[in-house]
């Protein structure tokens, strides 16, 4: 395919928009989309043989009662049910959830993603079938239900950060002044050009496993090309960081509306899902490659968020073993516990690309980083219906927030 011929062009935008053209057009010749029903029984996981043929005698026991309406059919039948259930089913359950927790106890994130399909949770409903009462009024429709909820989820952190009006210039906070004083010397951060085989690592770690964005590239796709196209794909990326432009068509998000709390009604207590096209997921791993490492000895060492080798767990393991050490002194420990509402929501965008400027970052990563945050849209989707675009002029959608 040639690709080359979408570098015709001179604006980033209309070269993305021929590129992505050439590659549907790939994926519509060699992997066309086809909508099949899948059954799934997570009960499957823990029937073993024995299990389905004590089912399938317990089945022909109940026919038979209804046939005979014999006393003798029923307890047959009674037996049967009883020791696939109480005997049988019940001891297939242990086994496995026993089984679950030796093999996959070490890895948190496969341990609870195959515990959570069995845990009931009140949190959970169905984004597509969602009510809403707003200004006394039962809102039903689905396109309406998500019309509503994008206005807020747009507003609602303007309203917070009082961003009604443009973003006042942050180059006089003292903060960043505290920031250049105190940074250790060191070559600005600066974003060097990729190569087809970092590319292609980082096409293959994506997860295939997420949801399809709003280019309807599904992230298989990109993951299954990879030895094939990590060239292009190389191409595109350094043409992008040499003009310091993110395609338009990268800034827009399909949120997920997922209930939180409360009232099911009441729309502040859903929080926005926001996905964005695979591509950009591609892209800002390999930022993420080359802005983490320059922040590592800036970063204060209790620092857990984000960080590779990091986490909640090393974030506990350093407090408990804190809190030990100062009870061993007969200290008394006092905790202080804040949560940031909308933190992620409500970033002024110019505030961002200031304080990483202040950190060293050179212009031309400055820039990137800038426009990547500027011209944001974003729609809601319920089932099959979508609201109308909307811009988002703070908070930020990205995947991957080492800049934050």
């Amino acid at each position: 395919m040639p690709f080359s011929a979408a570098y015709v062009f001179e604006d980033p935008d209309d070269v993305y928009c021929c590129w992505e053209k050439l590659f549907n057009q790939v994926l519509d010749d060699n992997a066309p989309i086809r909508k099949v029903n899948i059954r799934q029984s997570i009960g499957s996981k823990f029937i073993t043989a024995e299990i389905r043929h004590a089912m399938r005698e317990r089945d022909r026991f109940k026919k038979t009662f209804h046939k005979t309406r014999h006393q003798t059919d029923w307890e047959n039948y009674r037996q049967a049910r009883n020791r696939v259930v109480v005997s049988m089913r019940r001891k297939a359950v242990r086994e496995h959830f026993r089984k679950v927790c030796e093999d996959r106890g070490g890895d948190q994130r496969k341990f609870w993603s195959t515990i959570k399909p069995y845990l009931n949770s009140r949190k959970s409903t169905n984004s597509g079938r969602i009510v809403l009462k707003d200004n006394d009024m039962i809102i039903r429709d689905p396109q309406e239900v998500a019309e509503t909820l994008n206005n807020f989820f747009t507003s609602a952190a303007r309203e917070e950060t009082g961003q009604a009006k443009p973003t006042p210039d942050c180059s006089h906070i003292a903060d960043l002044s505290r920031i250049q004083q105190n940074l250790t010397p060191k070559p600005p951060l600066s974003l060097k050009k990729t190569n087809f085989t970092e590319v292609k690592e980082a096409m293959m770690k994506i997860k295939t496993n997420k949801a399809t964005g709003c280019d309807q590239i599904p992230p298989r796709a990109i993951k299954e090309s990879a030895e094939i196209l990590c060239h292009p794909f190389s191409e595109l990326f350094n043409y992008i960081l040499n003009k310091s432009r993110i395609p338009q068509q990268w800034k827009l998000g399909e949120v997920t509306p997922v209930f939180k709390k409360d009232c099911s009604l009441t729309k502040s207590n859903y929080r926005p899902i926001t996905i964005l096209p695979s591509l950009s997921k591609v892209f800002e791993t390999l930022v993420h490659t080359r802005i983490s490492p320059y922040f590592e000895d800036i970063f204060h060492e209790h620092v857990f968020a984000y960080r590779k080798h990091h986490g909640t767990d090393t974030a506990l393991l350093s407090l408990t073993e804190q809190w030990r050490k100062e009870l061993d002194q007969h200290n008394i420990i006092g905790i202080v516990s804040m949560d940031l509402s909308k933190a992620f929501d409500t970033l002024p965008h110019e505030l961002l690309v200031a304080k990483l400027k202040s950190y060293g970052a050179d212009s031309k990563t400055a820039d990137l980083v800038h426009d990547y945050l500027a011209n944001r849209r974003q729609r809601v989707r319920l089932g099959d219906q979508f609201s109308n675009w909307k811009e988002t002029s703070v908070g930020v959608q990205c995947t991957g927030p080492t800049i934050i």
